[in-house]
């Protein structure tokens, strides 16, 4: 447990340093060029069919379509606990995002050809969203399966759904590739920070620091 516990410290404090590191380099204007190239690349292979998926993909990580599957995993999940966790994960992450992007001030990309764009975009808030509100949901299946296969291919899905998601934001012009990658380390972080939070306040119930009382009067 401990070296868990510490391992999952050190991981945290190393993506810490990438995300301020990488929002260093962001707001001195030094990664301008490399995101141009890789949007030049994705954007190279651009058609209306292509441009529409991107769009759904995109909207899978808006705020709309998540609330909206939180309202259906409300009225049929059972597991309040579950519920509780999905809720709270997918809130803290918004909440990161939007201040992270009003302290970095990044704004969208120039092309905006494809998709109008408001506001700031460091790290994408499409990002950061998707990978904790369906990070969740992954990990609650995961719980519920023990084939080993079926789980590979749930992780899986899991990853490339994110890694389009992030593409389909730089391909349609909403974010630049870095915003996307911080993203992605933001959402990771959240992650992380909410497994510590949770480990401390079981440690604190084992050793009796902190008592739940479930009686009932």
């Amino acid at each position: 447990m401990k070296d868990k516990l510490k391992w999952e410290l050190l991981m945290l404090s190393l993506l810490v340093i990438a995300l301020f590191a990488l929002s260093y380099l962001v707001v001195n204007d030094s990664l301008n060029d490399f995101d141009e190239r890789i949007y030049q690349f994705i954007s190279s292979m651009s058609s209306l069919k292509y441009i529409l998926i991107a769009q759904i993909l995109v909207s899978l990580g808006s705020l709309t379509i998540i609330m909206a599957f939180i309202l259906i995993i409300v009225a049929l999940l059972k597991d309040n606990k579950a519920k509780a966790l999905i809720i709270i994960n997918t809130l803290m992450i918004y909440l990161l995002t939007t201040l992270f992007q009003g302290f970095i001030r990044r704004l969208p990309p120039l092309h905006l050809h494809m998709i109008k764009v408001e506001g700031f975009v460091f790290p994408s808030i499409y990002v950061s969203m998707a990978a904790i509100f369906y990070g969740a949901i992954l990990l609650y299946v995961l719980r519920k399966l023990n084939n080993q296969w079926l789980r590979n291919i749930f992780v899986g899905v899991f990853v490339i759904l994110i890694l389009v998601i992030g593409m389909a934001c730089v391909y349609i012009g909403t974010n630049h590739f870095t915003d996307v990658v911080a993203g992605l380390i933001l959402a990771m972080i959240s992650y992380l920070i909410t497994r510590l939070v949770l480990r401390l306040w079981q440690m604190l119930i084992d050793k009796k620091i902190i008592t739940l009382n479930t009686s009932s009067d």
